[in-house]
């Protein structure tokens, strides 16, 4: 399967929007990691790496 560069950018420009909402998700309305895990239905290590690259995709967005 072949994509254009413009269906590569789309994708990961709204995988990055799916990271980072989560991020701010968690910023705003968790206390604990375990308690978004748990609401998530994910492990906690999937939880922390959903957030640490939320997080680098968030400040990498508003540093500009």
């Amino acid at each position: 399967m072949k994509y254009t560069t413009t269906q590569l950018e789309q994708a990961v420009d709204t995988a990055g929007s799916y990271f980072q909402d989560l991020y701010l998700e968690w910023v705003n309305n968790y206390l604990t990691i375990t308690e978004f895990a748990l609401d998530k239905g994910i492990t906690e290590k999937q939880a922390r790496l959903h957030l640490k690259i939320g997080r680098k995709v968030h400040n990498k967005r508003t540093s500009k």
